[in-house]
């Protein structure tokens, strides 16, 4: 971006394949970049006009392949006239915070509207987004003859469902005005001329407006619907809400883009971590070796060839996931280890691990904060979690610092509160 003659190194960035990987050889970039029609796509689809700081961007490599396979998807869709299909799902793609989800998502739904695979698209936000930013970013990377609409009420959001106005194909609204429409208060004939058109659903931040009554009354009122999510922090089983995760609800995984490549890239920003162990690494690495042999002790284990085997695999992981000779991704030490050992969301009991995080916060509490001269954040695996170090803290005698337990408002957790 700048001047005409200008090369800013900042905006320098690879292009990589499809895992993310970095295509560095030349004979490389220019097979999968510089290549005919690759280049004249890259060039004529997958750029933006940013109007709000006049400077024309080109997609960074995941955001090319996030878009074309959801754009590809809905292509698919209408020329095998699958609209309407028993159990049809989009997919969801999985970009971590701060890689520009906004502009990818805007040019799925651009990419879509253009290609009239879909009558209207619809970007869902949640409420307090849409008063923010994503309406504003929204309309900046639209062309001059293409129209965002927003929706002022859930009356003006039904008009402009059921208008066959070309300018009306995008819309922006919220998940909760969405989530308002009510088939019951809508006329046969207002219902069955929204129903019939072929309506794609973008919901950003996916995991966080996905399971509660508005996405319900969105797949009941819109049975035809293809909906496609885009979210940093997907809900897999581990974290399942309800009993839905994000493939359920979405369906299949279209694109991955996870924060070790953002760190890697320099996308986002980086962490500044030191491990601190709350088990002694062997005891932690011996529990895990003996619950995958099925043993309660060594002595179990001595004697049992199948047993000895399992043991000594497992003993010689290394703590973090890895990947083998073949490329697949491994799980380590650290990832076999039960959930329960950290505190559980459904644990009655804090953990010795709870106990010794605390301990470690309060000890180097007065160097990290220079005596008080600074806040910190203290992020849980769930509101119960958070709890549960709460009242921890509180157990101590003379407690150096004020806490104060955080909840998002916009999860979707009513139980947990």
């Amino acid at each position: 971006p700048g001047p005409d003659g200008t090369f800013n190194e900042k905006f320098q960035f690879h292009w990589a394949n499809f895992n993310n990987e970095p295509v560095n050889h030349w004979l490389d970039v220019v097979k999968l970049l510089l290549s005919i029609p690759m280049a004249h796509q890259l060039i004529g689809y997958y750029t933006v006009a940013d109007d709000s700081d006049g400077v024309l961007k080109v997609m960074r490599s995941y955001q090319y392949f996030a878009a074309s396979r959801i754009s590809d998807r809905v292509t698919k869709i209408d020329r095998d006239k699958l609209w309407g299909a028993k159990g049809l799902k989009g997919g969801y793609v999985w970009h971590t915070t701060g890689s520009g989800k906004t502009m990818t998502s805007f040019k799925c739904a651009q990419l879509i509207a253009n290609s009239k695979d879909a009558d209207k698209v619809v970007f869902l936000v949640d409420r307090i987004e849409l008063g923010t930013q994503s309406l504003e970013q929204y309309r900046s990377f639209a062309s001059a003859t293409e129209a965002v609409q927003q929706t002022e009420s859930t009356d003006v959001l039904k008009a402009k469902l059921k208008s066959s106005d070309p300018s009306d194909t995008l819309i922006v609204t919220s998940i909760q005005k969405m989530g308002n429409i009510d088939e019951d208060a809508m006329s046969a004939a207002d219902l069955e001329a929204i129903r019939k058109k072929r309506m794609v659903f973008i919901v950003d931040e996916c995991h966080r407006s996905t399971f509660g009554k508005n996405m319900e009354t969105i797949r009941r009122v819109f049975p035809s619907a293809v909906l496609f999510g885009f979210t940093g922090t997907p809900i897999h089983e581990e974290n399942r809400k309800k009993l839905s995760t994000t493939t359920d609800v979405f369906g299949d995984e279209l694109h991955r883009y996870s924060i070790a490549d953002g760190i890697r890239d320099g996308n986002v920003l980086g962490f500044d971590t030191y491990p601190v162990a709350t088990y002694p690494e062997f005891d932690l690495r011996q529990a895990v070796a003996l619950d995958e042999a099925k043993a309660r002790s060594i002595e179990e284990v001595m004697g049992d060839p199948r047993r000895e085997q399992v043991y000594y695999q497992v003993m010689d992981l290394p703590m973090a996931p890895y990947e083998n000779d073949r490329g697949e991704r491994c799980h380590g030490i650290e990832s076999m280890v039960a959930e329960s050992q950290y505190g559980a969301a459904d644990q009655a009991e804090v953990t010795e691990h709870q106990r010794q995080v605390v301990a470690d916060i309060l000890k180097h509490w007065p160097t990290l904060s220079r005596m008080g001269k600074f806040h910190a954040v203290f992020a849980t695996h769930s509101i119960p979690e958070a709890i549960d170090y709460y009242h921890l803290f509180k157990e101590q005698d003379k407690l150096p610092l004020s806490v104060t337990v955080l909840v998002d408002p916009s999860i979707d957790n009513e139980q947990e509160r």
